[in-house]
């Protein structure tokens, strides 16, 4: 009879602490790495490529849908944005970004003739980014970090600095 309670003491304990060791286990499996993307657009002069880039190390493209913007107060920066962008990936995987942006023009940029219509109006825009939705490959990950982008004249160079985590 003793036997019998220690066989089902141990199995109970089993049964108990199997889910703790695999969901530790799941949890030791994620890796996290660094997130690097960069993109150069042209903003309407033809200067190739526009919306190709970078991200971990593989060529890209990427689509940028704007959401919403808001005034400053701050005639040196002056506007706040959001929206979102959609990496695809060579094998149709992608991720989805949200983003929030601090538009900023240095120096005395913001009053160049026809400014802010004049190509060569300097502006310097300070972000972060979340990473929303995942397909494909990267299906789970999850991420955040920053993002700084620069204008100057026809080209707009993005870049986006973060971590990745992978399930």
């Amino acid at each position: 009879m003793r036997l019998r309670l220690a066989i089902v003491a141990a199995v109970m304990s089993l049964l108990v602490t199997a889910p703790l060791a695999v969901a530790q286990t799941t949890q030791a499996l994620q890796t996290t790495q660094a997130f690097q993307a960069t993109f150069r657009e042209s903003l309407g002069r033809g200067n190739a490529p526009s919306g190709v880039g970078y991200v971990l190390g593989t060529r890209v493209t990427e689509v940028f849908t704007f959401g919403s913007a808001e005034a400053t107060g701050d005639p040196s920066c002056p506007t706040t944005t959001t929206g979102s962008t959609t990496f695809t990936f060579p094998d149709g995987s992608t991720i989805t970004t949200a983003e929030e942006y601090l538009i900023c023009f240095p120096g005395s940029a913001r009053s160049a003739p026809s400014s802010p219509n004049s190509y060569g109006v300097l502006e310097m825009t300070t972000g972060t980014f979340e990473i929303v939705d995942a397909t494909g490959s990267f299906t789970g990950v999850t991420g955040s970090g920053d993002i700084l982008i620069r204008i100057a004249g026809d080209v707009l160079i993005a870049h986006y600095s973060g971590t990745i985590t992978f399930p």
